[in-house]
């Protein structure tokens, strides 16, 4: 299941820019970058009473891999910040020098559930998808003549972890020669997580003459 993790600063003082910038690696998360201003867009908040000018750095999806405790380690930022000193310039006014600050976010921990148990009738081709999907699939022509090709086109679309979503098992006939499929993807990453539709493109050859069928495609998450 999915999680979003936005990475802000928070000051009261004039923040110039940054000489450093650590982020952790997300140990045990697939990650998937939300795209934000390259322009750090700074408004202002009240915490505690105290009002501060705050800047989101990186906002991420996060895909916990395994069930248990996830630690995100912290984020480590150098700023260079607008310190003010005792002296005053010719017209009276405080003169700042700059300055750099370390600063450290503090530890997340995030538990992790295992997921439901599988049952041994319907759920034998489960592979990890987590969300709300819907499967289709076409064929390209179901009248043709031996050795001539046909596409068959399966679609997953949906919302949830579609990035880590392989291709169902599509099971051919004896008499038919397939080839690996071509994946196409479209995938938005959002604050509401990944949405979008994975699709893979089978090019098949019947060899022989005669009425074939093939199987159902089935998906489970």
């Amino acid at each position: 299941e999915q999680l979003i993790a936005t990475i802000k600063i928070y000051t009261r003082i004039g923040i110039s820019g940054f000489d450093d910038m650590k982020f952790p690696d997300f140990k045990g998360f697939w990650q998937d970058e939300i795209k934000t201003p390259d322009q750090i867009q700074l408004h202002r908040e009240n915490v505690n009473g105290k009002i501060y000018n705050v800047g989101i750095l990186k906002k991420l999806i996060l895909t916990p891999q395994h069930s248990g405790k996830l630690t995100i380690e912290p984020i480590d930022l150098v700023c260079v910040v607008q310190q003010r000193t005792r002296q005053r310039d010719f017209f009276g006014f405080p003169v700042y020098r700059k300055g750099k600050m370390e600063i450290k976010s503090p530890r997340v921990t995030i538990r992790v559930k295992s997921l439901p148990p599988l049952s041994q009738n319907n759920d034998s081709n489960f592979t990890g998808a987590v969300g709300d999907f819907k499967l289709k699939s076409t064929i390209s022509q179901t009248d043709i003549k031996e050795n001539n090709p046909i596409t068959l086109k399966v679609t997953i679309q949906g919302a949830g972890n579609l990035s880590l979503i392989d291709n169902p098992a599509v099971n051919m006939p004896p008499d038919f020669e397939s080839y690996d499929p071509k994946e196409s993807d479209h995938i938005a990453k959002t604050e509401r997580g990944t949405s979008g539709r994975k699709t893979w493109e089978y090019l098949v050859i019947p060899r022989h003459a005669g009425s074939f069928t093939i199987p159902p495609v089935t998906f489970t998450y």
